[in-house]
């Protein structure tokens, strides 16, 4: 599914910056002025305005702005990424970068304040409605209570991996959408996004049972992973700033 998908090393965005809209509308998350909406929003769009985790994004939140912006805050750095807007009974959220431009993400609205990527709308204005098994949701954390902090257990907890468990490539496949990754016998981790290969390169490395992933240009953030007793590759936490959290929990299928 074209969503905004947190994924391992997913998608690097490259020349996306703040735009002059949105340096006139918005302002800095600590400041108390208010942003400023371009129009009176309905009940629904009041709905969508705020931050969600796990779209789009391999780390970081996404904001859905009351001006119709949507931005990509990662790693301290925001990056306007498309326009969002209500058709109908659904959020309609239109790419703007790279391989992507001018794809739209459906999304459904959940009693809860999550959103469901229910369908994908390509250039050419064909929809795919992928079934349900392959729709994927992310949780609005505008507001959320922070969650309690999860220890981090011993980095030899489990059954001690070996370079040949972990050697191999992985995929998911999520609506019209194929991300695979590639891990090196060499610790390179090479990352493709519908067969076509990103420009940047990530780091692995065995820690006891798990996997530990650094992009190389990050904040330190490492993607925390496990290998499946059937092999696949398992995504369940990430480390920043010396804290580790829950993460993700989406599996990827080893396909040699």
């Amino acid at each position: 599914m074209k969503v905004l998908i947190s994924i391992v090393i997913g998608l690097l965005v490259v020349g996306c910056g703040e735009s002059a809209e949105e340096q006139s509308t918005e302002t800095d998350e600590n400041s108390n002025t208010p942003e400023k909406p371009v129009k009176e929003l309905t009940a629904e769009e009041k709905k969508v305005v705020g931050t969600y985790s796990g779209l789009y994004t391999r780390d970081g939140q996404t904001h859905f702005r009351s001006n119709g912006l949507v931005f990509w805050h990662y790693v301290g750095e925001k990056y306007e990424v498309g326009k969002w807007s209500i058709i109908g009974k659904e959020v309609h959220f239109r790419h703007s970068f790279g391989v992507l431009a001018g794809d739209v993400a459906v999304y459904r609205i959940n009693k809860d304040g999550s959103l469901t990527n229910i369908a994908y709308i390509e250039k050419d204005g064909k929809r795919i409605d992928p079934p349900e098994e392959e729709q994927d949701t992310v949780k609005r954390v505008k507001d959320a209570k922070p969650t309690s902090e999860t220890k981090e257990p011993p980095a030899n907890a489990g059954k001690e991996l070996k370079p040949e468990d972990v050697v191999g490539s992985y995929e998911a496949g999520l609506g019209g959408i194929t991300f695979r990754f590639v891990l090196l016998d060499s610790g390179v981790v090479e990352n493709y996004f519908n067969g076509i290969k990103e420009p940047e390169d990530a780091k692995w490395k065995i820690q006891g049972a798990e996997v530990h992933i650094e992009k190389g240009k990050s904040d330190g953030t490492i993607i925390v992973n496990k290998i499946e007793p059937n092999g696949d590759f398992t995504v369940f936490a990430r480390i920043r700033n010396g804290k580790r959290e829950d993460f993700q929990n989406r599996t990827y299928k080893k396909i040699k």
